[in-house]
């Protein structure tokens, strides 16, 4: 049951990271010079209009969040952890692109993706978790917020689901959002400097079991990229039975992005945060990995190695750009490592033409968990 409420509680706060909202006038390009973006576009003086960023396969966001909770006025000290959103690898049916949250405080059997339309409204969400899996779809596709926006406006929408194969998900259909185009803003972040457009919005109130939960929404959405630069995210939850009120804080910043159409880029050593796994060849041995990075870009874990078996010591270091260097062994058998990590759900070096190791062949290719 608490893996159930778990996904509800994923989902509920998905719908505004997959939201669709973008305006044009700022935030960071790189003008395609290959480094990292980290200032604003010049300020034009002229309306705010906006379009979404046509979407490239493994356009991604990273962001640090925060998680601060309150029970009964007793609070918890503040968690923080670090998430990135990928577009996969394959559209889905020609018309639609999958998502995937990569999270360092999940394991590689909580897997959780969005369909997205080109202009990211919500079709619906995966969830699997090793021991179950289902989908929720809705009807048309989910907004938090019109196509366009004037400063000052004001909106009210609401969505159906379709789909009963998640019961404990299904509880958060019907949904409406009311919303406030609030003001332009510049912001800097850990991502950067962005021309942003500061939203407002309550989510109607959400039923499930014996308690409901109110939400509210304070984005900075890129006008540039159309991807949130801050949120803020009240969601106070009433028990029903007793009165009792649990409040959770929420907030996440962007640290790291790379949007192909709009020649974006800002790399984070934080996104690669968390378990990783996958395999390694040289002409003295082959085997698999799992191992950790921290915050820090430390790669520490062990590999199993044909042949004979053994298990063998995995340890390196990732430096703030993504250059990476690490051993496998040690001794006079140690195996020397070193390439890139460019993007949070994958990373690999000389492997030979599909993942299909040869003799010979010193390389190795790791996946995020």
């Amino acid at each position: 049951m608490e893996r159930i409420n778990m996904v509800a509680r994923v989902i509920l706060g998905s719908l505004l990271a997959a939201g669709a909202l973008a305006a044009c006038g700022g935030g960071g390009g790189n003008g395609g010079n290959g480094e990292d973006s980290n200032k604003a576009a010049p300020d034009t003086g002229k309306p705010l209009s906006y379009a979404i960023a046509a979407p490239t396969i493994d356009d991604y966001v990273s962001y640090e969040v925060r998680v601060a909770t309150s029970k009964s006025g007793v609070s918890t000290p503040v968690s923080v952890s670090y998430r990135s959103e990928q577009l996969g690898y394959t559209p889905l049916g020609g018309s639609a692109w999958q998502e995937n949250n990569i999270a360092s405080d999940k394991d590689q059997v909580d897997r959780f993706s969005t369909q997205l339309t080109d202009d990211r409204g919500i079709l619906g969400h995966y969830y699997g978790d090793g021991r179950e899996s289902c989908t929720f779809f809705y009807k048309t596709p989910l907004r938090m917020m019109p196509s366009t926006i004037a400063i000052g406006q004001k909106w009210a929408l609401s969505f159906e689901g379709s789909g009963n194969n998640c019961p404990r998900i299904k509880d958060i259909s019907p949904v409406s959002f009311t919303g406030q185009a609030l003001a332009a803003e510049t912001l800097t972040v850990k991502g950067g400097v962005f021309n942003t457009v500061k939203v407002g919005i309550e989510q109607s109130l959400v039923k499930q079991g014996n308690s409901s939960k109110a939400i509210t929404y304070t984005i900075w959405r890129d006008a540039l990229s159309g991807r949130d630069v801050k949120q803020m995210r009240t969601t106070t939850t009433t028990n029903l039975l007793n009165g009792q009120i649990e409040v959770e804080k929420y907030e996440e910043e962007l640290i790291g992005l790379l949007i192909a159409s709009t020649r974006q880029k800002k790399f984070a050593l934080e996104s690669l945060t968390g378990k990783w796994r996958g395999n390694f060849r040289s002409d003295k041995a082959a085997g698999y990995c799992q191992f950790q990075i921290s915050i820090q870009g430390d790669m520490q874990g062990t590999c199993s190695s044909d042949p004979g078996g053994r298990v063998l010591a995995l340890k390196g270091k990732i430096n703030a750009g993504g250059a990476a260097k690490f051993e496998i062994g040690g001794g006079a058998e140690v195996l020397r490592y070193s390439g890139m990590f460019e993007q949070p759900s994958s990373a690999q070096d000389n492997w030979p033409e599909k993942y299909k190791p040869a003799i010979g062949n010193h390389g190795w290719l790791f996946v995020h968990e």
